[in-house]
């Protein structure tokens, strides 16, 4: 693996770590066995396999050893509702902006677990 590409794990790593801390402060917000709360808790399980594919990426471990496959394939489904939603949210700001920057940066960061992931599942 190059520098440059273990750079760019590890600010996904860092980007996915701060999405992981934000949805369990916002997870606090909700009752238990509303939808919101049920959407928190399916982002933040999804979220917590995007940071342990990122760090099997970068030591060279197997991820299945963490998970089984019937986890890593229920994580698509929150990966890819959270990637719409966060471009129809970025498509609303000033490109200038330091929301737009975050959401990018949480973008690639979202796109690079997609594809570790539709990796994995093959």
């Amino acid at each position: 693996m190059s520098e440059q590409e273990r750079q760019r794990i590890q600010m996904s790593l860092h980007a996915i770590e701060d999405m992981l801390k934000r949805s369990m402060k916002a997870q606090e917000k909700f009752k238990p066995k509303t939808s919101q709360f049920s959407l928190q808790t399916n982002r933040i399980r999804m979220l917590q396999i995007a940071s342990s594919l990122l760090s099997c990426k970068l030591t060279g471990e197997d991820i299945h050893l963490e998970y089984p496959r019937v986890l890593l394939e229920g994580a698509m489904a929150p990966l890819l509702s959270l990637i719409g939603k966060s471009e129809k949210a970025k498509g609303k700001l000033d490109p200038h902006s330091w929301q737009y920057k975050m959401l990018e940066d949480n973008l690639d960061a979202l796109s690079q677990v997609r594809e570790l992931l539709v990796a994995t599942l093959r």
